[in-house]
């Protein structure tokens, strides 16, 4: 089941063309295209230290998937999608491909491991509504991410499985380094370096190249521009925030009271 062609080629015949369409389109909240320009809105409109380290850290979630993709080479399974480009409109067909074509190896999942580290940051990050309605935004949508990749034929469920599991685990371990650190976003960026350089060794040079060239490219934007506000490289502007707010709240509590 988990490298099983035939569960594969069951997924994909029991998806109607139409539901194949949509996939298609919902893939795409676990990819590139759509984590990229996310991350970068986060860290450059942001108000919080936390955004600044999320650079970093799906560096290290991208290196680390290329580097084990690379170097646990899986074919990817021999099943076409249950929809071709025939169906979606001309200036549609490069939206079609870009969510089909793919000549990596299958393990793990790109999709649904970036899928985990991005949306998990929204959870834990973002100041919109509550945790838990977060949660209940981020965990469908990765699911669904997760399915779109084996219903399209382009995964096993293994693959699938395994890429939310070290999403997991890459979100976790970059959570510990940031809370420790007293320029998180720096360190992040630092422990994204070991898993980049790692893709030289592990046969992706390209990829590891353009990975080490946007980590590079983040640094010099931190250290060497303003286009990111210096005190919110720092865990303690969002400490000092909430200390003046109290204080501007008893200060506010104690008028009312006179």
């Amino acid at each position: 089941m988990w490298f099983d062609e035939a569960t594969v080629e069951t997924a994909v015949e029991l998806t109607p063309s139409w539901v194949g369409v949509v996939l298609v389109f919902l893939g795409y909240l676990g990819s590139i295209y759509v984590i990229a320009p996310g991350t970068a809105a986060a860290t450059l409109r942001g108000t919080s230290w936390k955004t600044t380290t999320w650079p970093g850290i799906l560096l290290a979630a991208y290196a680390t998937f290329v580097s084990i993709k690379a170097g646990f080479f899986v074919e990817r399974p021999g099943v076409d999608p249950p929809v071709s480009a025939d169906v979606f409109p001309f200036v549609l067909t490069p939206v079609y491909d870009l969510a089909v074509a793919f000549d990596t190896g299958a393990f793990p999942s790109g999709h649904a491991m970036a899928a985990t580290v991005f949306w998990g940051l929204v959870v834990f990050d973002l100041d919109v509504r509550t945790f838990r309605q977060r949660l209940a935004l981020a965990v469908p949508v990765v699911a669904v991410v997760g399915v779109s990749r084996i219903a399209l034929g382009l995964h096993y469920v293994a693959d699938v499985i395994g890429g939310v599991g070290l999403g997991v685990l890459v979100l976790a371990v970059m959570l510990g380094v940031r809370s420790r650190a007293s320029n998180p976003a720096n360190a992040t960026l630092g422990v994204a370096l070991i898993p980049v350089l790692a893709g030289f060794p592990a046969g992706t040079p390209l990829e590891a190249s353009a990975l080490f060239a946007a980590l590079v490219a983040v640094f010099f934007l931190f250290q060497y521009t303003d286009v990111v506000d210096e005190q919110r490289l720092s865990p303690d502007t969002d400490q000092k925030q909430d200390s003046r707010v109290s204080r501007q709240q008893v200060e506010i509590d104690s008028s009312t009271n006179e």
